[in-house]
């Protein structure tokens, strides 16, 4: 999973329901179907983009 798949797997759930609760099942659902190599590759994915949001300017 490249970044591009995986915010996209990150817009279906959010296009689904606005609810927080909701779209994290919905995510855990999806991805608990898939190769565990594509599960790990959307867990590096994940923290690529936590770390950089994780930025002063961010938090500012």
């Amino acid at each position: 999973m490249n970044l591009a798949k995986f915010w996209e797997l990150v817009e279906t759930c959010r296009r689904l329901t606005q609810r927080r609760e909701v779209r994290l099942a919905l995510l855990r659902d999806d991805l608990s179907r898939r190769p565990p190599e594509e599960i790990v590759e959307f867990q590096i994915c994940l923290d690529q983009v936590t770390r950089h949001a994780f930025t002063w300017e961010l938090v500012t």
